[in-house]
């Protein structure tokens, strides 16, 4: 009697020890993520601003005052999502170099989306009546513009073919930036 005593006791243990180890449910429990996921994680909100900043671009072409106040707000709403979402993820081992440059470019695009952009906004919604003035405004935005944002654009593709080298994997050209290029054309 004492060996089944014995033999259900460490049954009962071996049970309760196996179903134990299944899996977490806690929602508490982040997924892990490999250093390429991490990588497309960033590059992909990235993508969200850009693609805010391509249909902005089109508005103002057209000079078309609502669509311009629509795309402005849709901007300013994905680049205050995109830091969000950087801002809840974890330093990558203890690196937080390739998120820090992310979230500074992507704080500059907001800012650019509540200021100069908004400005140049204004300028185009007076259509045939922009003076030489309003152009000249307009180039000295554009122009201080590309310059804050070449250095932020520069630590980023740093930062992240800095991670890609360290971690081992490529980087692949976006597949936005034929559309980028186009703008400047």
């Amino acid at each position: 009697m004492k060996k089944f005593m014995y033999f259900l006791t460490m049954l009962s243990f071996l049970l309760i020890t196996l179903a134990s180890c299944g899996k977490n449910e806690s929602k508490d429990v982040k997924p892990v993520m490999t250093p390429l996921d991490y990588n497309d994680a960033i590059i992909s909100e990235q993508s969200k601003i850009i693609n805010a900043m391509l249909d902005l671009s089109k508005a103002f072409e057209k000079a078309d005052e609502t669509n311009m106040e629509d795309n402005l707000e849709l901007l300013t709403k994905q680049a205050k999502s995109s830091i969000e979402a950087l801002e809840k993820m974890e330093p990558f081992e203890g690196n937080n170099t390739l998120r820090a440059s992310a979230i500074a470019l992507f704080e500059f695009y907001k800012s650019l989306s509540e200021n100069e952009f908004d400005e140049i906004a204004d300028i185009l919604k007076k259509k045939s009546e922009i003076t030489g003035e309003d152009s000249n405004r307009m180039d000295e935005l554009n122009r201080s513009i590309v310059e804050r944002e070449t250095v932020l654009d520069k630590n980023l593709s740093e930062a992240q073919h800095a991670f890609a080298a360290k971690y081992g994997f490529g980087i692949e050209k976006n597949k936005l930036q034929n559309k980028i290029d186009s703008l400047s054309k």
